[in-house]
């Protein structure tokens, strides 16, 4: 085993000023309900380590900037209706690497009735690649993360449109319900894979071709008031998703000694390429919460549902099934093929000021994972005391 150490320091800095025009006396119809924000941001990342040996510099020490200066419009038409567009000019540089893209975005809300409201926004977004992405170069055990310098920047748009409904049942009861459908385009999309590259066995960040990733995402919450001494609240939550490759016979590793015997495509390195389902993602997410209060008595218990991970990097289960490593993973993916259910519970007790509390996840134990190859924590059982000053 090889343990490798880093450090990094990260400076930050942002201004921002916001302008309302109304009461302004020229262009009343146009500055009434008018407001304006603006502002510059930029950060500097400094890292040193020798898990960053590739970095094109002596000493193994990186440097990452963003600097960006954006404008954002906001106007509200006949109370109901409110609409913004805005820019931001990106910059971003890591070493000798430099990008800059302006980016753009724009949206409106419509309230229809006193508690139906309607939105719909749509933006792009412009993501330099990482010092750790391009640089990090570490083994472990045999396996390492390997560095990938040619990265280039991942580029985007997102869609979505959504309708949000109020209830209200007299002094007792209260709600609404939310429904939104989205919509994201990729190029360059960057992505992490397992494989044999020519430094070893072990992950990589590479480019792999388009992407797209729609779906919906549905929110309810409602709460009931007892004779003003129970409180029952309630919230549920869906999404579903299915991001998918465009490109799935993209090559995008390609052995240079010996040339063309190891060649990487979504196509061939996937474990399931049936509907082109992207790798290492859930695609059903689900959670229902309930709380109740009465006094200063508390008491929650919640459900949480992790879809089953339908593709991964077919290279662990080639190694797992010739018992050359990664034992297990065959096992653990039939194991969760139906999805995870996950249980929590909470008490609580408010004694004037202070507040106890006892946390209990994940109750039966179970065995789930949210990531590749990263089981999710067992039973945490986690007693809490808090102080309102």
């Amino acid at each position: 085993m090889c343990l490798l150490t880093s450090r990094s320091t990260t400076f930050y800095g942002e201004f921002q000023y916001t302008k309302d025009f109304t009461g302004t006396k020229t262009l009343r119809w146009l500055t009434k309900d008018l407001n304006l924000m603006t502002g510059a941001m930029g950060t500097y990342t400094y890292s040193a380590g020798q898990v960053f040996n590739t970095a094109p510099t002596p000493d193994s020490t990186s440097t990452a900037a963003n600097f960006a200066v954006y404008a954002q419009l906001e106007k509200r038409f006949f109370s109901r209706l409110s609409i913004s567009i805005g820019g931001r000019w990106e910059y971003f540089q890591i070493n000798n690497e430099k990008a800059n893209r302006p980016v753009f975005r724009t949206g409106a809300n419509f309230r229809a009735t006193d508690g139906t409201f309607i939105r719909a926004s749509w933006g792009q977004g412009f993501r330099f690649p990482t010092i750790g992405e391009r640089y990090i170069n570490t083994k472990s055990g045999g396996y390492g993360f390997f560095s990938n310098d040619s990265l280039k920047p991942e580029k985007s748009w997102t869609a979505e449109i959504g309708i949000k409904q109020l209830f209200k049942g007299g002094k007792w009861f209260l709600g609404y319900v939310d429904v939104a459908g989205f919509w994201q385009e990729y190029e360059d999309f960057c992505e992490f894979a397992a494989g044999q590259y020519e430094e070893g066995i072990g992950f990589k960040f590479f480019n792999t071709g388009k992407s797209r990733i729609r779906g919906v995402d549905f929110t309810a919450f409602f709460q009931a008031k007892i004779r003003n001494k129970v409180t029952i609240d309630l919230t549920l939550g869906y999404t579903f998703s299915l991001p998918q490759t465009r490109t799935p016979n993209y090559k995008y590793y390609n052995d240079t000694i010996p040339p063309g015997i190891n060649v990487i495509s979504y196509s061939n390195s996937s474990s399931d390429t049936s509907g082109y389902v992207l790798k290492y993602r859930i695609q059903h997410l689900a959670k229902a919460d309930l709380n109740v209060e009465w006094k200063n008595l508390s008491v929650g218990f919640s459900a949480r549902y992790y879809g089953p991970m339908q593709n991964i990097d077919k290279f662990f289960l080639i190694l797992d099934d010739a018992n050359l490593a990664f034992h297990g993973i065959r096992k653990f993916m039939e194991s969760q093929k139906y999805g995870s259910v996950v249980f929590d519970a909470r008490i609580s007790y408010q004694i004037k000021k202070f507040r106890v509390a006892f946390i209990m996840d994940n109750i039966l134990n179970a065995e789930y994972a949210v990531r590749p190859l990263g089981i999710a924590p067992t039973r945490l059982s986690t007693v809490q005391v808090s102080y309102r000053i």
